[in-house]
């Protein structure tokens, strides 16, 4: 308040936030009453929180609903652009949970919620048809995997927020003792910790993968393990452009994704019994 106006800095207390053990609220509005300051025992901090673990947990919940909410606006969307809808899942929207699972602890429980909704909104909506819980397990796998590149919100959240603890390892203690931070070694620490991780992830999925196709008949068997074999997942990775050619139509990308799963296209009724026979 009295150094920065010199260096054009101008402190606005009454937008400040301190958070304080709930034993100390009231030593914390006394020491700072004459500035105005916020005294709280939890406020949002660097796209995560800072509180104790009932508030952090209130916190959480309303940033899950939100999220929902852009699912199902992505469930209406679903009907006339599946293909947009599912790449804005994908490469935009579970991006913006991922980073909370890094930097917020124990969020299983309020994101089963999220997995919920697509599980029972986003997946049936964008196939136009049910889409059975085995379905959705492997459909929620990353493409490489079989699946259509659609975290578990449920299932990477403890893996998310260990690996961050381990990557930034080297940071934390510099930060808590004072000492001089080598690059270098937190670098390779940064780097070490995410192949650990992918690795670790890779080994759940391809586990929930022989799972899933265990209870799944010979001829879809047969096609999920030809596509994860023969690497055929890479037009599910690609930006959908015009000037690419990788745009789908509604059917197209239906269709595709029917085929992917050896369900028979929505619109081929009289190839129904055709598809579903073993071949």
């Amino acid at each position: 308040m009295e150094e920065g106006p010199k260096f054009g800095y101008f402190p606005e207390p009454d937008k400040s936030y301190l958070v304080v053990h709930p034993n100390q609220v009231n030593e914390a509005k006394l020491l700072f009453a004459e500035l105005k300051v916020n005294v709280v025992t939890g406020n949002r901090f660097l796209g995560g929180f800072i509180g104790s673990t009932a508030d952090t947990e209130a916190w959480v919940i309303e940033k899950v609903k939100v999220w929902v909410k852009s699912i199902k606006s992505l469930t209406k969307a679903d009907e006339k652009q599946p293909h947009l809808a599912c790449v804005s899942l994908t490469k935009s929207l579970q991006n913006e949970w991922g980073y909370m699972q890094r930097v917020v602890a124990n969020l299983e429980k309020p994101f089963a919620l999220l997995k919920t909704t697509i599980e029972h909104s986003f997946l049936p909506a964008l196939f136009q048809s049910d889409v059975e819980q085995v379905e959705s397990s492997l459909m929620m796998l990353s493409c490489c995997n079989g699946g259509l590149g659609i975290r578990d919100p449920v299932a990477t959240s403890a893996i998310a927020f260990q690996s961050s603890i381990e990557g930034t390892k080297i940071l934390s203690e510099s930060i808590r003792s004072g000492t001089t931070l080598e690059i270098s070694k937190h670098e390779a620490q940064m780097s070490t910790t995410r192949n650990q991780a992918r690795e670790f992830q890779n080994e759940m999925e391809e586990t929930t993968f022989v799972a899933c196709l265990d209870c799944m008949p010979k001829h879809k068997q047969r096609t999920l393990k030809r596509i994860k074999e023969g690497d055929c997942s890479t037009w599910l990775s690609m930006i959908p452009t015009q000037d690419n050619q990788f745009l789908m139509s509604a059917d197209e990308f239906r269709d595709s994704i029917a085929l992917r799963y050896a369900r028979a296209p929505i619109k081929m009724h009289a190839f129904c019994d055709v598809c579903s026979s073993p071949f």
